[in-house]
């Protein structure tokens, strides 16, 4: 029987999957907040072929095997569908107490600096050092790139991290068009110094927004070492409503057609969340992340890893996702979840 977590408590409660030639629904029952449904989509042909795993699904655990640190609540952009709920009145996390919680850090084979944006912190390359040396294992950054526009910054902190995610996104995403060409320019800059770039990712306010993510995208071929597309999802921030994950894979493909590129399903760990896609040599992974709403956690038992609700333990790091923002909302009851946990 699936499990998922009640809306309003985060509790883990027992769920079931209905499915029907209308789509598919999750519905689940707490004790305390009752019954709950929402469809988490309308193609059930799609739903169940994309519970199939491929041949290359440990090929690519084993690249996405990280565990990602919540290293500051601070941010220098507001991004419509932020999952972090920034608040840039905070004080970080010291140095000492993050070096302590990666040391519960046992599946992950590197760390992954998150935040809201792990940039902010003036000590980072300081920060990325003293994990690297207490851990041994590499150090990056998801970073909107921003500040790696100035050269004075990645001279000074950005040679220290190991590699790099990159959140994109279009030109109109953020209110002022000129971020966008500041987060080109720090992509330039990484890939100046010859660090890795894992992945740079693309949000959609719309599926409007879908071609031009495409047409960023194609240009960063060799340069990211795959694309992430995601589209709303009811996580932290967001003011659009969800699309289902068959209509962004469906309009994908249909505009690598357009551009006579033939976008080929790439078997990995695919699941009705992410679904990886193989275009012209270049690996795009189409996500929709699941809400408290949507969440089996059935599906979630693999990297990449995160503790940004250390009570939670090491657990995939969509689950951390949804349930620190359920903190931060002042919803998620973490006393009750560790006990059911025990």
């Amino acid at each position: 029987m699936p499990t998922s977590l009640c809306n309003e408590c985060y509790q883990e409660v027992p769920a079931d999957l209905r499915i029907n030639e209308r789509g598919v629904w999750l519905e689940k029952e707490c004790s305390h907040h009752g019954k709950q449904v929402q469809q988490i989509e309308d193609s059930p042909a799609f739903y169940l072929n994309s519970m199939h795993k491929g041949p290359n699904a440990a090929q690519w655990y084993d690249y996405i095997s990280t565990t990602a640190l919540d290293v500051t609540d601070r941010c220098n952009v507001e991004c419509p569908h932020c999952y972090a709920l920034p608040d840039s009145k905070g004080t970080d996390i010291s140095i000492e107490s993050l070096v302590e919680l990666s040391r519960k850090a046992k599946k992950g084979q590197s760390f992954l600096l998150m935040g809201a944006e792990p940039t902010m912190r003036n000590d980072l390359g300081e920060l990325c050092n003293a994990l690297r040396q207490d851990s041994g294992k590499g150090v990056g950054i998801y970073t909107n790139a921003v500040r790696l526009a100035d050269m004075k910054y990645v001279e000074r902190h950005a040679h220290l991290v190991d590699y790099f995610c990159v959140s994109l996104h279009t030109r109109d995403y953020l209110d002022d068009p000129r971020l966008f060409d500041m987060k080109l320019k720090g992509i330039e800059h990484i890939h100046a110094m010859g660090k890795p770039i894992h992945h740079v990712s693309f949000s959609l306010p719309t599926m409007d927004h879908l071609e031009e993510a495409v047409d960023h995208a194609i240009k960063l071929k060799g340069i990211a070492q795959h694309i992430r597309i995601r589209t709303p999802s009811r996580i932290g921030i967001c003011e659009t409503d969800p699309i289902y994950l068959s209509h962004l894979v469906s309009r994908f493909q249909q505009l690598m057609t357009e551009r006579g590129i033939e976008a080929l399903n790439y078997h990995t760990d695919n699941n009705p969340y992410h679904i990886n896609v193989l275009a012209d040599g270049q690996l795009f992974r189409l996500i929709h992340y699941p809400s408290v709403h949507e969440i089996q956690l059935e599906l979630l038992q693999t990297p990449p890893y995160a503790l940004f609700v250390p009570e939670l333990g090491e657990t995939n790091i969509v689950h951390q996702f949804v349930f620190q923002a359920g903190l931060k909302e002042g919803k998620a009851q973490l006393a009750k979840v560790v006990e059911f946990r025990r």
